[in-house]
């Protein structure tokens, strides 16, 4: 954006320029996802609400102890949310109530690759119905990759208020305003149904993940050629 604050001076050999210019500079770091954060559901329909709680209960702690037996502690097994809800045949006027559907979701998080992966895979033979999978950086990784992108953003943005001054014969005198916007570009988690591997299937094998650290600055500077 570029905005004249005074008029141009045919009269002079040399333009006159004061303008106001804003400006945007943006800068991405591209980090390999460190962090798995797995989160396992288990989910039971049944006639009685006692009956899904007891069915839900015996899935989730099959699904718990495959992975204690991968080396994750127990200790770090987080319940995400737990619920128990009425189903009804809508079919039926009134609606009828038909059974009721308990819903248990836990996560994980693991550093390893390979623990993630056969961690998905032990999930699913002990009954889990919904496996996804998102991936991040540790806090301090973060910090200094948003610190870099940060950095080269707002020389990015500065160089092309230089750079539109020097087409005018002016230069930067004085930078009015400074807007910072920052966020992260995970990649896309998917649900998906869990379906037993059959003995001759290969298991989950995880490839590279990218997890993207972005930084925009936006600048307000005057411009000039008057001394």
């Amino acid at each position: 954006t570029l905005l004249f604050t005074s008029p141009i001076n045919n009269s002079s050999n040399a333009t006159k320029v004061s303008a106001i210019v804003t400006v945007r500079g943006s800068h991405t770091v591209e980090l390999e996802g460190r962090i798995f954060r797995i989160t396992i559901v288990s989910m039971v329909e049944a006639i009685r609400a006692s009956e899904a709680v007891m069915e839900v209960a015996e899935e989730m702690n099959s699904i718990v102890s495959a992975l204690v037996s991968l080396g994750i502690p127990k200790e770090e097994v987080y319940t995400v949310s737990y619920s128990l809800t009425p189903c009804y045949d809508y079919d039926y006027k009134p609606p009828r109530l038909v059974g009721y559907r308990a819903q248990h979701i836990i996560a994980i998080e693991v550093e390893d690759k390979e623990i993630a992966a056969k961690a998905i895979d032990l999930a699913v033979e002990a009954g889990a119905d919904r496996v996804s999978i998102a991936f991040t950086v540790p806090k301090e990784v973060f910090e200094s990759a948003y610190e870099e992108a940060l950095y080269t953003a707002v020389q990015k943005a500065y160089k092309k208020a230089q750079l539109i001054a020097s087409a005018l014969n002016a230069t930067v005198v004085e930078i009015l305003r400074v807007n910072e916007y920052g966020y992260v570009r995970y990649p896309h988690t998917t649900f998906y149904k869990a379906v037993p591997l059959e003995a001759e299937k290969l298991g989950t094998e995880l490839y590279k993940t990218e997890v993207a650290v972005i930084a925009t600055v936006q600048l307000e500077v005057r411009i000039s050629n008057q001394v």
